[in-house]
């Protein structure tokens, strides 16, 4: 199984093509470090917009396609709802399109390159896939000149931990796509700030909701799980400062107030509810994981048996694919279960899950060795194949 046609940054072909199981991220929350936002420097001369999620979907699918520079970036710190900004920047967008993970992809700019081609192919445009000579640079190059978006979510982990640079031969491999004069558009999705200079790019900070919007959103989901007189209607500004009015933890809180009254849960982090103040990312990422380990405690098993599973996914995945750890037994009542929970979403027709408990399950997952490789073989069954058909058509395999 050698690379036939794909060609690297060297002009030399790849070795073998590996096919073993790669560890997941398994990184726990960051403790005030940039990756959580913290720190903010812009580079001298560079426009930061600071947009609410609606504003940014509307620039990114208004202004930007039409007038703006070739790159943009949204950053935020994690659980704002970047990723479902991007989904639905997608679902509109009038042109080929893919979404990839840096996190799952790999952080060199071949391998990206790779993901991006298997995606658009596997969405049904082959101008990657169909490259003179397997140069995906090149096809990503032809691809720029329709009007096409392509989305790096979890770009941070292209950066430099220090310096918050990615390496030359991306930054070199952004500014030759800078240099064509098409229409298409790339977007990165980042919890730090990208320094990409000198590259042009439009920088968009994702802003956490306002402490009405958070409160709306903590009453509307309280009212979804008929759980209205939990929380007494003057303590909500509290909580969703307590929850540092983050989307994604207020979830995980609703999840857990199912079972336990909002005094026990204050229990968790005691010392940043007497702040008074909105909880700093940092700590807000300590808290949700901790909501989300008491949510996954009490599930049944075969319901954590599955999610655990689901984990080993890397990328968002169709209900054939939970339908592949289940066998003939009917998932529907799972899937509820699951999503009830706010462990899984479904955008279209992909699954996936929250990134906390899928950290969280591949943790459980790694201490038990034979669950491990048990879960791993069958989502490799449900995809290995999928994948080869696939890397075939982007011509890797003679």
């Amino acid at each position: 199984r050698h690379w036939a046609g794909f060609m690297t940054a060297s002009g030399q072909k790849p070795m073998a093509l590996d096919m073993s199981i790669r560890p997941h991220c398994d990184r726990p929350p960051h403790a005030g470090r940039c990756p959580h936002y913290d720190r903010l420097t812009e580079p001298p001369g560079v426009r930061v917009m600071e947009l609410g999620k609606t504003a940014a979907v509307d620039w990114l699918l208004g202004t930007w396609p039409s007038s703006g520079p070739m790159l943009a970036v949204v950053e935020g710190f994690s659980g704002l709802g970047k990723s479902d900004l991007a989904r639905q920047v997608q679902r509109a967008w009038h042109g080929p399109s893919v979404s990839i993970s840096a996190t799952e992809a790999g952080t060199d700019a071949d391998s990206l390159l790779l993901d991006m081609a298997l995606g658009l192919e596997e969405a049904g445009s082959g101008t990657m896939a169909n490259s003179a000579n397997g140069d995906l640079r090149a096809g990503l190059a032809n691809l720029f000149n329709e009007n096409a978006l392509v989305i790096i979510d979890d770009f941070e982990d292209c950066l430099d931990e220090d310096t918050g640079t990615p390496s030359t031969d991306l930054v070199n491999l952004l500014r030759t796509l800078d240099g064509r004069h098409g229409c298409g558009r790339l977007l990165l999705i980042s919890t730090r700030e990208p320094l990409l200079s000198p590259v042009p790019v439009e920088r968009i900070r994702l802003s956490p909701p306002s402490a009405g919007e958070a409160e709306t959103h903590l009453a509307e989901l309280l009212a979804l799980e008929g759980l209205v007189n939990e929380v007494a209607p003057e303590s909500r500004t509290d909580v969703v400062n307590w929850l540092g009015r983050n989307p994604r933890a207020i979830r995980s809180f609703v999840a857990c107030l199912r079972y336990e009254p909002l005094e026990q849960l204050m229990e968790l982090r005691p010392d940043q509810w007497a702040l008074e103040e909105v909880a700093s990312p940092a700590l807000v990422a300590q808290l949700e994981e901790g909501f989300v380990k008491k949510t996954l405690g009490r599930l049944a098993r075969e319901d954590l048996g599955l999610l655990q599973g689901l984990a080993t996914y890397r990328r968002p995945f169709p209900i054939d694919a939970i339908r592949a750890f289940r066998g003939q037994v009917a998932i529907e009542r799972q899937i509820d279960s699951l999503r009830s929970r706010f462990l899984l979403s479904r955008s279209g027709s992909r699954y996936s899950l929250n990134p906390v408990a899928r950290r969280i399950a591949l943790r459980q997952l790694r201490s038990g060795p034979r669950s491990w490789i048990r879960a791993h073989s069958r989502s490799a069954d449900y995809y290995l194949p999928r994948a080869l058909q696939g890397v075939s058509r982007v011509q890797l395999l003679p």
